[in-house]
């Protein structure tokens, strides 16, 4: 990264690629995050963070990265990634997330890199990954994946890599 600058707000520390943000906690999950442009933003580390309930104001701009890795998250709330058309990449490898709720990623209509590596996932329900029509890589490994509906993986036109590799795999539909 070149003149990065870190922001720390309370618990919540954003790092942003030639910017600066301002963090504000709204409650204890609760953040608003505004920054005006930007290439990278990264989250990750935030081990004090359960849950992503974080506000991302005037991040339609957003064009490339979006890093939650190794931040202990536990829950993403279904609109986080809302109108989030530009991102071109999500990272929430390691932390322990059971569950994705339906159409959490529809807006993110040119996203082409998602790692959901070494989570605690179990399902991957129907229309989980709904309007990812440009994804090429999903990361699915070392999570504790026992069940994929019959449409779990539609909208994956453009899908050229999956990683299911250690997981509990018993049944797809």
């Amino acid at each position: 990264y070149n003149d990065i600058f870190l922001i720390f707000c309370l618990s919540c520390k954003v790092l942003v690629q030639n910017e600066t943000c301002l963090c504000i906690k709204n409650s204890l999950v609760d953040y608003t995050i505004k920054c005006n442009s930007y290439n990278i933003v990264d989250l990750k580390n935030n081990y004090t963070l359960k849950e992503i309930n974080i506000y991302l104001e005037n991040f339609n701009k957003l064009n490339i990265y979006l890093d939650f890795s190794s931040s202990n998250l536990k829950f993403i709330h279904q609109n986080v990634f809302k109108e989030l058309y530009s991102l071109k990449e999500i990272n929430l490898y390691k932390n322990d997330l059971i569950y994705l709720p339906k159409y959490l990623f529809k807006d993110l209509i040119y996203l082409e890199y998602l790692v959901l590596t070494e989570n605690r996932l179990e399902i991957i329900e129907n229309q989980t990954f709904i309007g990812l029509k440009k994804l090429i890589e999903l990361h699915l490994d070392r999570n504790l994946i026992r069940k994929i509906e019959s449409n779990g993986f539609i909208d994956l036109k453009n899908l050229e890599a999956l990683f299911l590799n250690n997981n509990s795999l018993s049944e797809m539909n």
